[in-house]
């Protein structure tokens, strides 16, 4: 999905830029032949489906590797407090035939209560098994303890669970297995096997240099799954963030049995919902069907700007104008449309009245319309995107943050609805990384229903200077207008999120930046079950994605729409 950047000046006008200029913009979007909906890949009846109905996966057999260790704290939490979920997606997605396993690997068997003097330990839970509520059970006495640093036998616990292991025989300098994994995979079922670790390999030596034999028993064990039909997936929870590159092993591991590679918030928050996305998709991949990357960057001799979405077909510049510090003096530039990427010089003849860069507060605004084909419908749509950002002049020169050069905002928002079904799940990650930054927020996250409904995310403002966050809808913190804060309607929803952000640049001075998007998607009823995914990632923009139709305005200033219309 995609991000929002507004900033809106502190003099007026403040719509009036837009509104002033929509019939102007609405010809050259027909003109583009563009779409006024952003939903990636709707597919009824995709060969991806998930798992939302009862017996969607036959028979599985799931078994849980959890890193235990001192660090995992957050993730162990956010698993076990949405434990019961958890199963009973698993257990509607076998049509109530399903065996769990659970193994966690650190220096403390929660189960038994034992801490052990060597750190890196392999401990067999539950073999495959279907007394569910004796896995929930020995799940929730998880702990985070020791672990005496990086790395952990992340390698040793897949080598275990893909292989059937033993405990016989099964040790090193730092650790060995304890009690054996040995019931089979039944033949018949989805083989699912989900990790969930922060840290690269180690095995029993608590050893790791990229490339040496960890990394390969883990890629081993990864051909060994694919082998034997068990999509193994990796849950990344960056704690210390990637480094050793543990990143990029997890997903080669997912991506070599068929699995599926998510990471969560360095916190573990969405670490629950990374694992009933993987049940969701009977363990395969998670889908992705769009993925936008925008780039707007300030630097001293002009505006930078590209853009690049799956299956794009074109992206113009079709508005650009510089505001004065004086807030009266509007530059125009008219070399519009242009294709992107694209370089607007701050000299080019073609801005009127031209330019020259006194001292101050000056304001871009710029609108882009990107066109892409949609890989499965074959469908045209549109991107639209709106920005507006803030910068000084310092003595004729563009201030930027000190040994930068460059003042840029990098944005990354991912709606994974898995698809958005009726009364389903879905989750929003928001990130977002400004050049300078000193604090970043997410102001506001709301969503309209068809019938014109609200519903709030009341946890706000959340702090993402750090790192992203992921928020699982519905959940807590979540309030709705009529009561029912739920996928409890089929049709167009449109989602608002704003984003707060602070920098400083060379001045020394503390810039604001306000960003806002609306986004516009599909809840669909499972009989229309397909692959809806929205990623979004913008660099200084305020993006706003918009459908060309009638709107009316309520009084809270939000469109509000009618019908449930699932055209795209």
């Amino acid at each position: 999905m995609t991000l929002l950047v507004m900033t809106q000046s502190d003099s007026a006008p403040k719509d009036s830029f837009w509104r002033d200029r929509s019939r102007l913009l609405k010809s050259k979007m027909l003109a583009l032949v563009l779409s006024s909906v952003l939903v990636a890949s709707v597919v009824a009846g995709s060969a991806i489906r998930p798992a939302y109905s009862t017996g969607e996966c036959g028979p599985i057999d799931l078994a849980i590797l959890l890193d235990t260790t001192g660090s995992m704290g957050g993730a162990i939490s956010n698993i076990k407090a949405d434990l019961p979920g958890i199963v009973s997606q698993a257990q509607t997605a076998s049509g109530s035939d399903l065996k769990l396993g659970y193994i966690t690997f650190g220096q403390v068997d929660f189960v038994t209560g034992t801490v052990y003097d060597k750190s890196e330990n392999v401990f067999v839970q539950d073999n495959l098994t279907t007394d569910l509520t004796t896995v929930q059970n020995h799940i929730n006495l998880a702990g985070a303890f020791g672990g005496s640093g990086d790395p952990e036998a992340s390698d040793e616990a897949k080598n275990t669970a893909v292989n059937n292991l033993a405990a016989l025989g099964r040790s090193g300098p730092h650790g060995q297995q304890y009690g054996d994994f040995t019931e089979p995979w039944r033949v018949t079922a989805t083989k699912i096997a989900i990790l969930i670790t922060d840290a690269p390999p180690g095995g029993f030596d608590d050893s790791f240099s990229a490339g040496d034999s960890h990394q390969l028993l883990m890629h081993a064990a990864a051909l060994d799954a694919l082998g034997k039909g068990i999509k193994m997936s990796d849950v990344f929870v960056p704690t210390f963030g990637d480094y050793d590159g543990q990143k990029a092993i997890l997903q080669d591991n997912a991506a070599t049995s068929g699995g599926a590679f998510i990471e969560t918030n360095s916190d573990g928050t969405g670490t629950s919902a990374a694992i009933k996305a993987i049940i969701s998709t009977c363990g395969g991949p998670v889908p992705v069907g769009l993925e936008i990357k925008k780039t707007v960057i300030l630097n001293q001799e002009g505006i930078q700007v590209d853009e690049q979405i799956t299956s794009l077909k074109q992206a113009k510049i079709v508005e650009a104008t510089l505001v004065e510090p004086d807030k009266k003096t509007i530059h125009v530039f008219h070399n519009v449309t242009m294709d992107v990427p694209a370089f607007i010089a701050f000299g080019d003849p073609a801005w009127e009245p031209g330019v020259k860069l006194v001292d101050g507060k000056w304001e871009l605004k710029m609108q882009i319309v990107a066109t892409y084909e949609d890989p499965v419908t074959r469908e045209l749509k549109n991107v639209e995107q709106k920005i507006i950002i803030q910068f000084d002049i310092d003595h004729g020169q563009v201030s930027t943050p000190p040994g930068i050069g460059v003042v840029g905002f990098d944005k990354d928002i991912v709606i994974s609805p898995h698809p958005a079904q009726l009364n389903g799940d879905m989750t929003i990650k928001i990130g977002e990384n400004i050049t300078g930054q000193t604090k970043v927020l997410v102001a506001e996250v709301s969503l309209s229903k068809p019938s014109g409904e609200v519903v709030s995310y009341t946890t706000l403002p959340v702090d993402i200077t750090t790192g992203s966050v992921t928020i699982p809808f519905p959940g807590t913190g979540w309030v709705s207008s009529d009561g029912k804060p739920s996928l409890d309607q089929a049709g167009m929803w449109q989602m608002d999120i704003e984003i707060i952000g602070f920098y400083q640049d060379g001045t020394l001075a503390i810039k604001k930046i306000n960003q806002k998007l609306w986004i516009d998607f599909n809840v669909i009823p499972e009989s229309m079950i397909g692959t809806i995914a929205l990623i979004g990632s913008s660099l200084g923009g305020f993006v706003a994605f918009r459908r060309i139709r009638a709107k009316n305005n309520g009084s809270d200033g939000k469109p509000k729409r009618s019908g449930t219309s699932l055209g795209i």
